[in-house]
């Protein structure tokens, strides 16, 4: 599929590695249910504090990891490639291909 595209549209011009950090996001925390104030998510606290509640409420819910990478990436691939939006172009211009891997 990469030589298809290589030969058609030419090399790419950007590569990029997405890696959301799910364990501090409110968004992955509210996925994975935990019930939060996002007005005080990061409010009063200190450094490495709730951590382990945080990291482990993510852990146990392994979809909530899955649904928030989901999000987070087609934001992301809306807003940079303009994937979503009719008529308009993102922040790279007209983008002719991408290509996309999931590990």
């Amino acid at each position: 599929e990469m030589f298809s595209l290589v030969h058609t549209n030419g090399i790419p011009h950007i590569f990029l590695t997405l890696n959301p950090r799910d364990t501090n996001n409110p968004i992955a925390q509210v996925l994975a249910g935990r019930d939060i104030d996002l007005d005080r998510f990061f409010h009063d606290l200190k450094p490495g504090a709730e951590n382990i509640e945080r990291t482990i409420s993510v852990a146990q819910d392994p979809v909530a990891g899955a649904q928030f990478s989901h999000i987070i990436v087609q934001n992301l691939l809306n807003i940079l490639l303009s994937l979503k939006r009719a008529n308009q172009k993102g922040i790279f211009g007209e983008v002719s291909a991408y290509y996309g891997v999931v590990e």
